[in-house]
């Protein structure tokens, strides 16, 4: 199951770049903290799976332990499968980091996933809002101490915190990615009437 945490991020579009001075120690440098990140939050899930008398020897629950595997990779921006991760060169000759792009997607709606454990739902739960309520607790702060904050999903502000020239994104460059599933959202979701019904953070 670590073998799934463990893994390439997406190529280059030019597998040459990769091999430039600079940029391949830059790489490296960037897949060995998401390595370990992965790797750290993937022996925590563990522990706790083999308090609750699991065991990743047992196929009757190795599931388990793959489903908090997937749930590590999409939260840290290895979305999709094996499929994806095997074409992944190819599409990113057409697309900008696409499995980057799909996990966004994957861990935002990761609790809704149908036949996942009462456990897997609760991490994935407690994993989705604690990242909103740090944004959140972030943007109040800085709206506290007189920052001009934009709640607008339609402006090139939105989430950001503006203190006169000086702007801060303070979703972590989230910003489109959570900007594309509210539009998603938006234009899925209607009331009985027929009307859109539009989601957003203000009030």
């Amino acid at each position: 199951v670590a073998s799934e945490v463990r893994g390439k991020e997406e190529p280059f579009q030019v597998p040459f770049v990769s091999k430039l001075p600079g940029i391949k120690q830059s790489e490296q440098s960037y897949s060995i903290m998401l390595d370990y990140s992965r790797l750290g939050w993937y022996k925590h899930i563990m522990k706790s799976l083999r308090e609750l008398g699991l065991d990743p020897d047992n196929y009757k629950d190795r599931k388990e332990f793959e489903n908090n595997a997937k749930f590590i990779n999409w939260a840290t921006g290895r979305g999709g499968g094996k499929r994806m991760a095997a074409a992944s060169f190819y599409l990113n000759q057409a697309f900008f980091s696409p499995r980057f792009w799909l996990s966004r997607f994957q861990f935002a709606l990761a609790p809704l996933e149908p036949g996942i454990s009462n456990f897997a739902r609760i991490e994935r739960t407690k994993s989705v809002l604690s990242y909103l309520g740090l944004v959140a607790g972030q943007l109040a702060i800085a709206k506290a101490t007189g920052a001009k904050v934009d709640l607008n999903q339609d402006s090139d502000d939105f989430l950001k915190a503006a203190w006169g020239p000086v702007h801060i994104d303070f979703s972590a460059g989230e910003q489109n990615h959570i900007r594309t599933i509210l539009r998603t959202i938006n234009a899925t979701v209607k009331e009985k009437e027929g009307l859109v019904t539009r989601l957003t953070f203000e009030k």
